[in-house]
């Protein structure tokens, strides 16, 4: 690559939104330890949320399955910004960056462990939103213990009784067996808290050797940007 060509990707990677590298990165990348154990978010804060400057990290919740890896000095520009933009979603969808990087917390894997306590997966029966199916159980309990007027069973014509609710855009069917367990209110005694100390030391942990790749980065850029063509 020649010069204009480096300089040309060098100015590119500064047009990419990064965190700020500076005396106070440290505490903009690291998650505070507070009653709620909340999270920075360099997006601009909803509507309902102006009276704070942090968002809380769902440590139970992740979108994509597989593990993102960790950005560096020697990944391609488009690599580069591809990676940000998927770190940019992982905040944006307050999940945790350290579960998304290949981390094992703890909270996930005892969900697993809670899931076991019904037959198979809920059934969805119809999807209003993009992403069809995606209900857990945590959901449909949860949605049990805050909306019971609206948890109840019913006859079917075949003379089978279920119980159907509607939750996150799709119609979810569960068993008469399933519905007597999640009303008898020991699955919800199993939920797993949040947060688990582990997985907070695992998340701080990340995010410190996340800032770091980061620096490395952007004072690379820095040098891109700084050598004069004469």
């Amino acid at each position: 690559m020649s010069q204009v060509d480096t300089q040309t990707a060098m100015n590119e990677v500064h047009q990419v939104h990064l965190p700020a590298m500076n005396s106070n990165s440290s505490n903009d990348l690291k998650r505070k330890r507070s009653p709620s154990h909340d999270v920075l978010h360099s997006a601009p804060l909803p509507k309902t949320a102006k009276t704070s400057n942090h968002l809380q990290i769902n440590y139970l919740a992740r979108q994509c399955d597989k593990d993102l890896p960790l950005i560096n000095v020697h990944n391609s520009l488009p690599t580069l910004i591809s990676l940000l933009n998927e770190y940019q979603g992982v905040l944006d969808r307050h999940e945790s960056m350290a579960c998304n990087l290949g981390a094992r917390p703890v909270g996930p894997i005892l969900l697993k462990r809670f899931d076991r306590l019904f037959d198979g997966p809920p059934k969805v029966i119809k999807s209003h939103g993009k992403e069809s199916g995606n209900v857990s159980w945590l959901d449909i309990v949860e949605f049990a213990r805050n909306k019971p007027e609206q948890f109840q069973l019913s006859q079917m014509s075949e003379g089978v009784r279920v119980c159907q609710i509607y939750t996150k855009q799709c119609r979810v069917q569960i068993s008469e067996d399933d519905y007597v367990l999640i009303s008898s209110g020991i699955p919800h005694k199993m939920i797993p808290p949040q947060p688990i100390l582990e997985d907070e030391e695992k998340e701080l942990g990340t995010l410190e050797i996340l800032e770091k790749e980061l620096l490395q980065i952007s004072q690379l850029a820095d040098k891109g940007r700084n050598i004069s063509f004469h």
